[in-house]
């Protein structure tokens, strides 16, 4: 079931991809994996032409904890471009993974500095908990990285101590 356009934007082909979206074709078309135009450019680090998908109507419909997959990989990798490609295309900033961790947590106990703001800029959830109370600050303190503390603080950051002794 993959289309022209799955096949255009596998290779990168600005061109035809332009044209057949012209032509009518659906951004958002899934072959029998699922996967889209949008998710073979990225995958194969197309990101310029994953940009022109998007402003073209493409998104991710990925489930959360695939989402929080992706998001969480390139944040480990501090790779920005992808993680702001990801964020444009529609996936969750606080999409969590099956102990509710989220990329920020990945980012902050990794010491990911321009991850950790681009991810706070963007709407993260600087006190979202996983399924051991910890936060992104608490993840941050943990490894070491004062002064990804000293940004999350700042961005109303906690260790949420507080919480846990209040809801116990």
């Amino acid at each position: 079931s993959r289309t022209c356009l799955h096949l255009a934007a596998s290779v990168g082909n600005l061109q035809i991809c332009n044209h057949v979206i012209d032509c009518g074709a659906d951004v958002n078309c899934k072959d029998r994996w699922g996967g889209t135009p949008l998710t073979d450019a990225i995958r194969e680090g197309h990101l310029e032409l994953a940009k022109k998908l998007i402003s073209r109507g493409a998104r991710l419909d990925l489930p959360e904890p695939d989402a929080s997959a992706e998001l969480c990989e390139h944040s480990r990798k501090a790779d920005i471009t992808k993680v702001r490609i990801l964020l444009e295309s529609g996936l969750n900033v606080n999409a969590a993974d099956y102990d509710k961790r989220t990329c920020l947590h990945l980012a902050a106990s990794e010491g990911v500095r321009h991850i950790v703001t681009e991810l706070i800029e963007r709407g993260a959830n600087v006190n979202g908990r996983d399924r051991w109370s910890g936060t992104p600050l608490s993840d941050a303190i943990r490894e070491g990285h004062t002064d990804i503390a000293r940004v999350l603080i700042s961005s109303g950051g906690s260790l949420g101590y507080d919480t846990i002794r209040a809801s116990s």
